[in-house]
């Protein structure tokens, strides 16, 4: 018999009328299957192909031609019978290529960290971990300085000219940089800031992919400061505000905390000046719209809390997927949609997970076979 060859025991096998000999054949032949290296759906299509190939040959053989339409219909039973245990069976050991985590593995998974990673016009990177207080570094012609305030700088030291610059935010991580005019932003996780080194006279314009949480300083000749999304452009004097623009996602948000900002459609002639407690948020097609917002809730992160209100859960569980840099497969319609309160973002994993399962959100954590945590939220 051939490797993938389906036994001719095994419509005797599912019947329960073979023989001890037979069902030792008909499992020897679905072990030696390799379910590692061929794609489950695959492979129930060849078993489905084998069984009805096989079956109809047999009752070819013991049936006449005058009876065939009615022994279909048994064959039709037969194979489904068959397809459905072993693609029963083959996803059970797929499934089985993944293990649940254990307590000390979860714990050894930390929250986000202050870390970013910053990449030169040249194209050059510098991990700022590496970078200490008050130290500086040369690279080619440019100098890169990280003063006592944790402020970084860049100099191209022959022309004295600012550079263009980007730091960007891996996966489990959070980071906040000073600008040279004094404005902050914080960057969550999977978020990426373009900007000059030293903003020259004029608008100060930088541009953002992810989400950041932006403190703009006025200027004594009240210099724009202007955001750019994919999506938005956002002018400012100064005030504080967050804007939300992952690539993953359709719609892009900008949320005024103090002071005012005009939000412009990078795609439509149109804008919305928003206020304190508003935010305003673009689709793809580009139209603006405005809307009230609970601040506490857009701005959890800057504070160190994951915040469930009951009708964000699903953008609530991707943020936790980015935080620890996990994986989350999360049911739709439980009753996880409906938790409401307040978790803290400083907890290892094991502890959040516990956290969660108190408060009634089902959580199962596993390890897939390229060893990343995955958890399961039913």
């Amino acid at each position: 018999m051939q490797k993938n060859q389906l036994p001719k025991e095994t419509l005797d096998f599912l019947k329960g009328t073979s023989s001890k000999e037979e069902d030792a054949r008909v499992i020897a032949w679905y072990d030696q299957l390799d379910f590692t290296q061929q794609n489950t759906d695959e492979l129930v299509n060849q078993i489905s192909s084998r069984s009805k190939e096989k079956i109809f040959q047999k009752i070819v053989k013991e049936k006449n031609r005058a009876s065939i339409y009615s022994w279909s219909r048994l064959v039709a039973a037969a194979v489904l019978l068959i397809v459905g245990f072993f693609a029963w069976k083959t996803i059970s050991r797929s499934n089985n290529l993944s293990q649940d985590a254990t307590e000390s593995q979860l714990a050894m998974i930390k929250p986000a960290r202050e870390r970013a990673i910053i990449t030169l016009e040249t194209g050059e990177e510098i991990n700022l971990d590496n970078l200490k207080i008050n130290e500086s570094i040369q690279i080619g012609d440019i100098t890169v300085v990280k003063n006592s305030q944790g402020q970084v700088s860049y100099i191209n030291s022959k022309t004295g000219e600012p550079q263009m610059n980007s730091i960007r935010i891996p996966k489990a991580s959070i980071y906040t940089i000073t600008l040279s005019d004094g404005s902050k932003v914080t960057l969550n996780s999977e978020s990426k800031l373009t900007y000059p080194s030293v903003f020259k006279n004029g608008d100060r314009t930088v541009v953002l992919e992810g989400e950041g949480y932006f403190e703009i300083e006025h200027t004594p000749n009240k210099d724009r400061f202007i955001v750019q999304t994919e999506q938005q452009e956002v002018e400012v004097l100064g005030t504080k505000f967050n804007i939300k623009a992952f690539d993953r996602e359709n719609t892009t948000f900008t949320t005024l905390a103090s002071g005012s900002v005009k939000v412009n459609s990078r795609s439509k002639p149109e804008h919305q000046v928003i206020k304190p407690g508003q935010q305003a948020y673009s689709a793809r097609n580009g139209s603006l719209a405005i809307q009230a917002v609970d601040l506490e809730k857009v701005l959890g992160w800057t504070n160190g809390q994951f915040i469930f209100d009951g009708t964000n859960n699903k953008e609530t569980f991707d943020e936790i997927a980015r935080w620890y840099d996990v994986d989350i497969q999360h049911q739709a319609n439980s009753r996880n949609n409906e938790y409401i309160g307040k978790i803290p973002r400083h907890l290892t994993l094991d502890k959040l997970i516990s956290l969660m399962n108190y408060a009634e959100i089902d959580i199962q954590a596993r390890i897939d076979k390229n060893n990343r945590i995955k958890l399961l939220i039913n």
